[in-house]
């Protein structure tokens, strides 16, 4: 299995690849230029002549709109990946009565994402939905398209069973752990990546409304400062 990342959102990892639990992780290249149409253009590029390099027998594609979802659509227009099973995972409903209704994209973009996203639900053998919302969201559309509803599965987003163990484990020794840290008041713990300019501003809004709160922030980043 490999892994095939556009590293938009982590700049720093440009170009770097890695082996993890049996999996090689691949970052494609950023110029000197991070963002623009220009930079989406050039990694999705990247992203779909990788994929016909590596002649898989599926793959599995995240987000019906942006970087990938181009990507997508390129495998789509060449002979060699025409017909290859492109599975889509649908993760958030990002056209109209989704995101693109809460994000000031400028109007030319709108347009755009939501051709994307109609196209690709319609587009893709089968589709992966992170929600029943989702699920059932995704069925009435590819219906109403004229493809099988039947084609659209449920896959939550979430670790794996070891890991799921360890967070029990935890939950059974969640007051004895405020106690060893001395952490009495409410706690919120964020663990991941932090891109650079990535809604941090709603971080800092809940800060300030929250100033009881302990904010425990365990990740990596361009926008760890």
């Amino acid at each position: 299995m490999t892994v095939l990342i556009p590293p938009y959102d982590s700049p720093a990892d440009t170009g770097k690849t890695w082996e993890r639990e049996g999996v090689q992780m691949e970052n494609m290249w950023l110029g000197d230029e991070k963002s623009g149409m220009g930079v989406y253009l050039s990694l999705a590029n990247q992203l779909a002549r990788r994929a016909r390099r590596l002649r898989p027998d599926v793959i599995h594609i995240f987000k019906p709109v942006g970087v990938a979802a181009l990507a997508m659509w390129l495998l789509k227009r060449q002979p060699a990946t025409r017909d290859l099973k492109l599975i889509l995972d649908n993760d958030d409903w990002e056209g109209r009565g989704g995101w693109l209704d809460v994000n000031p994209y400028p109007p030319a973009q709108k347009l755009f994402m939501q051709w994307q996203e109609r196209w690709a639900l319609r587009a893709a053998s089968q589709v992966t939905c992170a929600s029943d919302v989702l699920v059932e969201r995704t069925r009435r559309f590819r219906a109403q398209s004229g493809r099988s509803a039947n084609d659209v599965h449920l896959l939550p987003n979430g670790p794996d069973d070891p890991l799921r163990a360890q967070v029990a484990r935890a939950e059974a020794r969640r007051e004895a752990l405020r106690a060893q840290f001395g952490w009495h008041q409410p706690i919120a713990i964020y663990t991941g990546t932090i891109p650079l300019n990535h809604d941090l501003d709603i971080a800092a809004c809940a800060m300030r409304r929250l100033p009881d709160m302990r904010w425990v922030i365990i990740a990596t980043g361009d926008g760890v400062t």
